[in-house]
């Protein structure tokens, strides 16, 4: 695949976010329909729907071909090698309360490697976007990971764990997460996967650990080559590539490269 066509991937993929967190937009402020999905607090909202729909309809438009994967849809069923990963609002509960972190997530895979990542925070008007091999942009400016190489002068967010966990392994994340607060200048827990992979991209921190296995596919797939076309590296806790079979396993650890080492070996250490 040569640079024109993943220019012409990402232009598109970034097109189709930016126009359904527009979309979105129009949403907020009033009184959403909602429906719960596999329990009350997992909710898909209208705003979700039209925001999908948006999206496939333009992935159609652009590429009747292709297939895709997304969260209220599921999957296409296409023989495409090209395969659309779609969140239509990675956040929808913040989403639907009011809240501004709430995101359009798209990634584009060949063959099963993701060539395209395109992330829009429309309520920050931030447009993170990279394609494989051509590097990273906020708003279409070139972004660099951080070049700390200090651990203990690193910033950290993890993915905590939630009650629903075996103990063994809710106790064996807090252990974690206070052998590396301890080293570390500031750790912090949250859910914002998103967020979190596009700052590390920006160079704002310098690691993400993911060491629980509900986040789907499409809440991280659309964003690590973000950090990687930025200078940074990810892999999981075995330090492998990571994969959409292998994710949920082997957890994910993304980073400005920098302090990957140093991190990966506390991880390791607590056997997680």
């Amino acid at each position: 695949m040569d640079k024109s066509d993943l220019l012409y991937f990402q232009k598109v993929a970034e097109r189709i976010a930016k126009s359904a967190g527009e979309l979105i937009l129009t949403f907020r402020g009033k009184t959403l329909k909602t429906k719960s999905k596999t329990n009350a607090l997992d909710i898909v909202t209208e705003a979700d729907l039209a925001s999908e729909a948006f999206i496939l309809k333009e992935i159609h438009k652009e590429f009747p071909d292709h297939d895709f994967l997304s969260e209220e849809s599921g999957a296409g069923g296409s023989r495409s090698p090209f395969r659309w990963i779609i969140d239509p609002i990675d956040g929808t509960r913040e989403f639907a309360s009011g809240m501004p972190l709430f995101a359009v997530l798209l990634g584009l895979e060949y063959n099963g490697e993701t060539i395209v990542n395109s992330v829009s925070m429309p309520v920050m008007q931030e447009l993170y976007s990279c394609a494989k091999g051509l590097g990273t942009s906020l708003n279409g400016r070139s972004i660099r990971v951080s070049q700390q190489t200090q651990l203990k002068e690193s910033m950290v967010y993890v993915h905590p764990p939630k009650y629903s966990m075996a103990e063994p392994a809710f106790q064996s994340i807090w252990r974690m997460m206070s052998r590396i607060a301890r080293s570390t200048y500031r750790l912090q827990a949250g859910s914002y996967d998103m967020y979190y992979l596009s700052w590390i991209a920006r160079g704002a921190w310098e690691g993400f650990i993911l060491p629980v296995n509900y986040p789907k596919w499409w809440d991280v797939g659309t964003c690590m080559l973000l950090v990687q076309e930025a200078g940074g590296k990810v892999t999981t806790f075995m330090g492998n590539p990571v994969t959409e079979e292998n994710y949920k396993k082997e957890g994910i650890l993304a980073t400005n490269g920098k302090i990957h080492d140093q991190l990966l070996a506390i991880i390791q250490k607590e056997g997680i």
